[in-house]
């Protein structure tokens, strides 16, 4: 018959092993979590990026489209 003691350690064991497991399960959590937050970031840094070349191209369009107009080089047809 198993004795009190090798329940013990056994019930020690689980308990050992639950806790690993928790503790796996927090740390997948939080790297999820961490990856998640960077790909955000990396999406939002790429769209500022985008939106300052189309702003910094529209500001070239139009003081290109100035220029010519004041000093007659802009045709009209």
């Amino acid at each position: 018959m198993i004795e009190n003691s090798e329940i013990q350690e056994v019930g020690r064991r689980i308990d050992s092993l639950e806790k690993g497991l928790q503790r796996d399960r927090e740390r997948v959590d939080e790297d999820r979590r961490r990856t998640e937050e960077e790909k955000r970031q990396r999406s939002e840094r790429r769209s500022r990026m985008t939106g300052v070349a189309l702003w910094t191209l529209y500001v070239i369009a139009m003081t290109t489209y100035v220029v010519l107009a004041v000093t007659g080089n802009l045709h009209h047809h």
